[in-house]
């Protein structure tokens, strides 16, 4: 049957928060070309005739953005119990397009557990095993930070477990620069992990070269000043503390400064010394 798309409500237990604008713009038109060919699934009518959707809020959105009047659907009588129904069929029609986000993916999981369904029910539903769906709640276990939860879930880091362990190890403001550059280059998850291994050993490190600025700021060359010869003299004193202090919290130069060679920083501290002379 066919419903006013103005009747019909999102689900508010949608479990993903992800929709590409451009991805929608394509489906609208798409819908405006060539018509609907899969009906959405909604639930009702509820308070106020209005219908809630439980599975097709692309298709929903999409005809919104092509001006469409109405969508087909097919409707499936209201169960008047927890939402726990919606969120369930959501997540299982998202989860058959692989079009959902992994940490939306896993807030799911999380919220079914809370309303007292077992991890082996969610695998059943859901069709995916046990393990899936414990690793899938890690991520929620507060060692990710926000950022990287963010990427992660817009596919923009790897989804590798593995990889995802070693952010846990760093401190917030490491882990978030180890997740960004990731993000910033497509690293794969075994570069990740090498960058996490480059980072937990300049920790000490960074310890003793602060003892030593203690006494002479300039006592400690940074790693992106090494990488091109760069040497300043007095006059860039607080330069090259800051520089120090940069390279310390990146921690992802490698011994032969290969990371660095192309680090805007190594390049901006080249250019000065050029300038100067």
């Amino acid at each position: 049957m066919q419903v006013p798309v103005s009747m019909i409500i999102p689900n508010p237990d949608q479990p993903r928060t992800v929709f590409d604008q451009a991805d929608l713009e394509g489906l609208a038109q798409s819908l405006k070309e060539d018509g609907q060919l899969q009906p959405a699934a909604v639930e009702g009518p509820v308070e106020g005739g209005f219908y809630v959707l439980l599975d097709g809020e692309r298709r929903w959105r999409a005809a919104k953005l092509a001006g469409l009047k109405k969508l087909e659907v097919y409707v499936k009588e209201s169960q008047h119990e927890n939402g726990a129904h919606r969120l369930l069929y959501a997540l299982v029609g998202n989860m058959q397009r692989s079009d959902m986000g992994p940490v939306d993916e896993a807030r799911a999981y999380e919220e079914l557990t809370a309303g007292g369904m077992s991890i082996a029910e969610i695998a059943r539903h859901v069709g995916r095993s046990k393990t899936h769906v414990y690793q899938h709640l890690g991520f929620l276990d507060g060692k990710l930070e926000g950022e990287t939860l963010t990427w992660l879930n817009a596919g923009k880091l790897p989804i590798d477990y593995g990889a995802l362990r070693a952010l846990k190890k760093l401190d917030r403001e490491r882990q978030v620069l180890v997740a960004r550059r990731a993000m910033l280059r497509g690293s794969s998850a075994s570069a990740i992990k090498r960058a996490v291994a480059r980072v937990l050993r300049s920790a000490p490190m960074a310890y003793r070269r602060q003892k030593k600025r203690d006494a002479d700021p300039r006592a400690t060359v940074a790693p992106a000043l090494k990488v091109h010869g760069t040497v300043l003299g007095e006059d860039y004193a607080s330069v090259v503390e800051a520089t120090i202090v940069e390279c310390d919290q990146c921690g992802l130069s490698d011994a032969k400064g290969l990371v660095c060679q192309d680090c805007p920083l190594a390049l901006m501290l080249a250019r000065l010394v050029e300038d100067s002379e």
